[in-house]
């Protein structure tokens, strides 16, 4: 949406290093459809050697997610976002129930509804426009499935 509003649009991406092959394909697919250049963050090299040296690769499982989101996410995102004025950014609900499950679905208003106040979900618009969804995405519908499933299982006994 916004390369049609603005043909030089930047366009980033947080590349933690634990991002699925089909991610990847994914972004090079974005990148040709709509001819945009992406700028490719990544965690400072330094602090994550010394997390992993220090605490192996899966620390989070043990320690939580905050120091490791720190360095893979949230330090390479603010590095970025000292030197913007504004950003847009999206967060799929679905991937973690946990601590997504209040965010708003994302919709855009069409410019000419047949009906008042008509919505059009951003999967259908990425479908017509002929991107096609992330690979991976119905691992992860298949992964919410089961875990509602599991979850309405233990609410039923």
């Amino acid at each position: 949406m916004a390369s049609r509003i603005r043909s030089d649009v930047r366009v980033f991406s947080l590349d933690t290093g634990r991002l699925d092959p089909e991610t990847y394909q994914f972004l090079d697919r974005v990148r040709e459809r709509y001819a945009i250049r992406f700028e490719v963050l990544s965690p400072d090299a330094m602090a994550l050697e010394r997390l992993v040296r220090e605490k192996g690769l899966f620390s989070f499982y043990r320690d939580g997610h905050q120091e490791c989101c720190g360095i893979r996410k949230v330090g390479p995102l603010r590095r970025r976002l000292q030197s913007l004025d504004a950003w847009v950014t999206g967060q799929r609900k679905d991937q973690s129930l946990a601590t997504r499950a209040t965010i708003a679905s994302a919709m855009r208003r069409s410019r000419r509804p047949s009906k008042p106040g008509q919505v059009q979900p951003a999967r259908e618009l990425d479908r017509r426009r002929g991107l096609g969804l992330h690979p991976g995405e119905r691992r992860t519908v298949q992964r919410v499935a089961r875990a509602r499933l599991r979850e309405h299982r233990l609410r039923a006994s």
